[in-house]
């Protein structure tokens, strides 16, 4: 038997007031429009208002509910909606007229998010498909086009690639979808001995038609390195489209670190930068922390590259070596070097893991991750770090622990957001019953406020304990407004999770629920297309659909 959440829903059956409500001497009625709909949280809605068999259409308006409702202008009827789901959630909205003091009302649903219904994506593959990883910026936006990419594992096959659709609608429709990269397995081999996991996806800052995408191949695959000395089963690859994704150009951006989930972004025109996380320091001069490769020509600077530590590594050019280390230890000088809990380092098991790309495309970029994971204790111990920035991931500012020593040392995943006012703001989690945690910077991600608690996983019926939270996504809209999705799940059942805060995290609107337990939808993700809201992407076990947040048009009379 399905159990549903114990989570109040931000979505009421809409029901009509009775609007011709009579007064005075008039003997006509007050029709106001919308007579009823749907209205975002940290929104507006303009009213409007007829007398009827009145001259004077002259009226006055007002809400019979608290100020937790919103407010509306007395003169105007510009009705704003409050920040923070109210109980209940409707607004009642009065227009009385100026002659005869005739009455109207409208019955305003308010909501965090009104769901559209699944929108598959024809011909996408699923997160079942062997172990593809975490799904990061595997759907991307620029105005109304919007990019999905997926991995092309197919079972059996003798090669393994990337697949991306296009839809210039804003995700209502999707063209056919196309191969950007593919690499052959070794002879011999069939999937699914190789296979490609942790897609990505970034549009080019400057334009539309370009675009950027990686995936990492597992396995014996073969990277065409004209070196018969590398033999390695880990590929990072990146393909660029320069006409709006109908063909594509791949190159290797490394071939031996095992890159797992690396991320991709466009910090400024013509520019992409891709970041991964690297392995322990147990191999002299080989280990590494956090890899970082930066191209001002499309990508076309990743064509060429070398081997630089046969028969283990090859990296292509670009790679920057940017990031300052954690720690300055000698064993292990490339990029990070994370940090005990007890201040000494181990330069033979720590490594960080899932670095995260985001940027505002106007040149600021930063890079969230979780550091300190020591493989050999099952109790891993970690913090969450940031650094920034403004020369396309060439040099960064010094690493900031944003959760501090006092934190739950669980950490799984964090990601972040730029504001277009330049705060940066992180979302991670903390494991089970820890939720999740916010931490927002006013100075570009050189300092950060102590951490809050951000929105909350639900209780699923029936369970003693809070559903864990995971996959988190953040991303703030063009108004400024902070947008975040998970997935809650309790060992059993999931549910997608949309939450928003108009203050950047400080006050948030009230969860909401965008799929049922029974879909079993995960690794949500936000489209950033024109409009109240952003497109919701999810995955399930063997598609991609997406959803759109905004209410459905409002009723007239």
């Amino acid at each position: 038997m399905i159990r549903s959440p114990s989570v109040r829903s931000s979505f009421v059956v809409l029901t009509l007031l009775g609007f011709a409500g009579c007064s005075g001497s008039g003997t006509g009625s007050v029709v106001v429009t919308p007579a009823h709909g749907p209205v975002l949280t940290c929104s507006t809605q303009m009213m409007s208002a007829t007398v009827m068999g009145e001259t004077d259409q002259t009226v006055s308006w007002s809400i019979s509910d608290d100020s937790s409702h919103g407010s509306i202008d007395m003169t105007s009827g510009l009705f704003t909606a409050p920040n923070a789901m109210p109980t209940p959630s409707t607004a009642t909205v009065v227009a009385t007229a100026k002659a005869g003091g005739l009455k109207g009302t409208s019955l305003l649903t308010l909501g965090t998010a009104f769901p559209s219904a699944a929108r598959p994506i024809t011909g996408s593959a699923g997160y079942n498909s062997f172990d593809t990883g975490i799904y990061h910026n595997t759907v991307v936006a620029k105005g109304m086009r919007v990019y999905a990419v997926w991995p092309d594992n197919p079972a059996g096959g003798t090669t393994v690639g990337l697949k991306v659709a296009r839809s210039d609608d804003g995700g209502a429709t999707w063209m056919a979808p196309v191969t950007a990269a593919t690499l052959p397995l070794k002879s011999g081999k069939a999937i699914p001995d190789a296979f490609i996991r942790c897609p990505g996806l970034a549009i080019d800052a400057g334009n539309p038609d370009v675009v950027y995408a990686i995936g990492g191949a597992t396995g014996p695959v073969d990277p065409g390195i004209p070196d018969d000395s590398l033999d390695s089963d880990s590929t990072q690859l990146i393909a660029i489209s320069s006409d709006g994704g109908a063909t594509w150009t791949q190159h290797n951006i490394a071939v031996g670190p095992a890159m797992i989930c690396a991320d991709v972004a466009s910090p400024a025109p013509d520019t992409v930068v891709v970041v991964g996380p690297g392995w322990d320091c147990t191999v002299p001069n080989a280990g590494r922390d956090v890899f970082v490769w930066s191209d001002a020509n499309r990508g076309a600077g990743f064509a060429t590259g070398a081997v630089i530590q046969s028969p283990q590594e090859y990296f292509a050019d670009g790679y920057t070596k940017g990031l300052d280390d954690l720690n300055n230890d000698p064993a292990c000088t490339q990029e990070h070097l994370s940090v005990e809990s007890d201040g000494t380092t181990d330069a033979g098991g720590d490594a960080t893991e899932s670095p995260r790309l985001f940027t505002d495309g106007a040149g600021h970029l930063c890079v969230s991750y979780i550091g300190d994971i020591n493989h050999a204790n099952a109790m891993m111990d970690v913090n969450v770090y940031v650094q920034c920035s403004s020369d396309a991931g060439k040099t960064w500012t010094a690493p900031v622990n944003v959760d501090g020593a006092d934190a739950p040392k669980v950490s799984r995943s964090v990601v972040g957001s730029i504001a277009p006012n330049g705060n940066v703001t992180i979302i991670w989690t903390s494991g089970k019953n820890g939720g999740l945690y916010t931490s927002t910077s006013t100075d570009g991600g050189k300092t950060f406020a102590p951490r809050s608690q951000a929105p909350h996983p639900i209780k699923f019926s029936g369970d003693t304990e809070l559903a864990e939270a995971l996959n988190p996504m953040a991303a703030y809209d063009a108004a400024g407004i902070l947008w975040v999705g998970y997935r809650a799940y309790d060992g059993s059942q999931e549910q997608v999770m949309v939450d928003k805060s108009c203050d950047g995290g400080t006050t948030w609107s009230g969860v909401r629920s965008i799929d049922t337990p029974a879909s079993a939808m995960r690794y949500p993700q936000f489209a950033l297309t024109p409009g109240a809201a952003p497109m919701l992407a999810t995955w399930a076990a063997d598609h991609m659909a997406t959803y759109t947040l905004i209410p459905a048009a409002t009723t007239t009379n």
